[in-house]
């Protein structure tokens, strides 16, 4: 991706040394649009309407490539959650949510134990998944692979 300021080519690599992609596809009358930077891939899909202030959100998913340490995830209604890896660290990362009145799938690695209101997990391949409570906000807070969830 690149960018232009009047005649000049301004590139497209984030300080992270990360060039961010973005796509948008549209079938009927849904269109997804998706960004892939160095934290993971966040899609949104949005209905036509008459005005940008009628539109209805029917899914929102996150990836988050590699879960480590320090970090802050503020990702608001999910419909799919999927964590790759986690690295074990020292310093706190935490992950807010929420899952609507469609629920969300999350996907994560299973070296993570989990505490609090985890949703019932399947493991299969390294990767549990499962499906959060409807309608309910989700905090998650990972500590040397240690997370522990609030459902509220």
């Amino acid at each position: 991706m690149s960018l232009r300021k009047g005649n000049t080519l301004i590139s497209g690599v984030g300080i992270d040394g990360v060039t961010p992609t973005a796509s948008v596809t549209k079938v009927n009358d849904v269109a997804t649009i998706s960004i892939t930077d160095a934290n993971g891939t966040t899609s949104a899909s949005i209905r036509d309407g008459s005005s940008p202030d009628s539109y209805t959100s029917v899914a929102t998913t996150y990836t988050i490539a590699e879960l480590a340490g320090n970090a802050a995830y503020k990702l608001g209604e999910l419909t799919s959650l999927t964590i790759t890896a986690s690295i074990a660290s020292d310093m706190e990362s935490v992950i807010y949510f929420q899952s609507g009145s469609t629920p969300t799938n999350v996907s994560i690695p299973d070296n993570l134990t989990n505490l609090g209101d985890v949703p019932t997990l399947t493991t299969s391949g390294g990767v549990s998944t499962g499906t959060c409570q409807e309608s309910k906000s989700y905090f998650i807070a990972v500590l040397n692979n240690i997370a522990i969830w609030k459902a509220y």
